[in-house]
């Protein structure tokens, strides 16, 4: 396979070694009675962290997840969440989606969307988890162009 920014990624050649869950945080403040019945929506904000161990075959994505309710006609509610996880990935053939040019690298963006892809999908299973038993009340976060959660 030659070295290019955009190969096709070879799924089989991925394995998730490890899902941190480093924070998990449900914030509902204590003056106020939120009501599933009031709660109109929420907005969310993004931000991750991609590291890259060359020599090992890893690739870690720290995704930062952040989401305040909405009451009906009134704003913010003070309801609050906050998810920080961590997903460590061995890529088998890690090196053939690296570009190298002296110190610096570049990779594969396929690679990369297919692992923020996969890590961000199973965010979504551990929210709606998490908030089944809370004010959010099983909070179904959007499904999302991984390219997109790139540009952060």
């Amino acid at each position: 396979m030659s070295k290019s920014e955009n190969n096709p990624v070879d799924p089989e050649k991925i394995n998730i070694l490890q899902i941190n869950l480093i924070k998990s945080s449900i914030e509902s403040p204590p003056d106020q009675n939120v009501d599933e019945n009031v709660i109109d929506g929420f907005v969310m904000s993004m931000g991750n962290e991609i590291n890259y161990s060359l020599e090992n075959k890893m690739v870690r994505i720290r995704l930062l997840l952040n989401f305040e309710g909405e009451l009906k006609d009134k704003g913010k509610s003070g309801l609050k969440g906050e998810f920080n996880i961590e997903y460590h990935f061995f890529v088998e053939n890690l090196d053939d989606n690296i570009k190298k040019d002296g110190e610096s690298f570049k990779v594969n963006k396929n690679l990369i969307a297919t692992l923020m892809g996969m890590a961000y999908s199973t965010s979504r299973g551990i929210v709606l988890e998490r908030t089944s038993n809370t004010a959010f009340k099983g909070l179904i976060i959007p499904i999302i162009n991984p390219n997109v959660a790139l540009d952060l």
